[in-house]
């Protein structure tokens, strides 16, 4: 993916001393990386699940990484989900804006503790401002 429209989003969220930012997929429902890495989540239970967002899009790309984690937890029975992950399930109330359509002074009155970011929709030159 072309990740140019993200390098102020990571620059703002290390000066507000995030711990990183995750990002979306283009209608900003669907979870798909971090600014820094492939993103996984582990599920409690027996056995334990290892989700990660699906590739089948086309917007991230395939992690060595990812796939050797598969296959090790699968080892060590893991269950392993490769699926579209709904950013609902992170389990926080999700509020969806065009990036062109809510500015900065109303994203600080509204006081969220955390943001979810796309940079999307389609190519940079219609994805607005990120």
């Amino acid at each position: 993916g072309n990740y140019a429209p993200t390098i102020l989003l990571v620059d703002t969220a290390k000066k507000e001393k995030l711990d990183g930012l995750i990002f979306a997929d283009n209608s900003g429902t669907e979870v798909r990386e971090t600014n820094a890495s492939a993103v996984l989540f582990v599920k409690h239970g027996n056995p334990p699940k290892i989700i990660v967002p699906s590739t089948q899009h086309g917007d991230i790309l395939s992690s060595i990484t990812v796939k050797a984690i598969l296959k090790i937890s699968q080892g060590l029975g893991y269950d392993v989900e490769v699926r579209d992950v709904k950013i609902e399930e992170l389990g926080e109330e999700v509020r969806v804006y065009r990036n062109d359509a809510i500015t900065l002074k109303e994203i600080a009155a509204m006081a969220p503790d955390r943001m979810v970011i796309s940079p999307g929709p389609c190519a940079p030159a219609q994805a607005g401002k990120s």
